[in-house]
């Protein structure tokens, strides 16, 4: 609710102006956490090649940039897991992307000072981001 202004309704309203994928990416990866909590899972990280893959099964040093050789330590869902092992060029592929300045696409969390930026240090943080960054009421 923090994300919308505490109006879920706005996003649906004639005219409103769109939410920012990050935005619409944020308040999907929290409504899912959210309901896993309310049903007892209390796994505090998603997929980080994709947070809409899910819950992370594992984390694993992978390679989801085609430049150098950096690899990062993410969490990954099982899909992703098994792809780590079996076919780790295939993440560089599942990245999820956003929309990026004059037309291009950026990993999710690249951008530094993003709300995604945080999703790495699990869903806790993102949680306290948001609080950091809604206005006050």
């Amino acid at each position: 609710m923090l994300l919308v202004d505490g109006d879920i309704n706005s996003l649906r309203a004639p005219g409103a102006p769109a939410p920012d994928p990050t935005t619409l990416l944020a308040v999907i990866v929290l409504a899912r956490s959210a309901r896993n909590a309310i049903e007892g899972d209390t796994n505090n990280r998603c997929c980080g090649v994709n947070p809409l893959h899910g819950p992370s099964a594992g984390r694993r040093h992978v390679r989801v940039s085609a430049e150098g050789n950096r690899r990062r330590m993410l969490s990954l869902c099982t899909l992703c897991l098994d792809s780590a092992v079996a076919a780790p060029h295939e993440l560089r592929e599942r990245m999820l992307t956003l929309p990026g300045p004059a037309g291009t696409r950026v990993p999710y969390d690249e951008p530094e000072g993003s709300l995604l930026s945080v999703l790495g240090d699990g869903i806790s943080r993102l949680v306290a981001r948001v609080r950091e960054t809604s206005p006050a009421d």
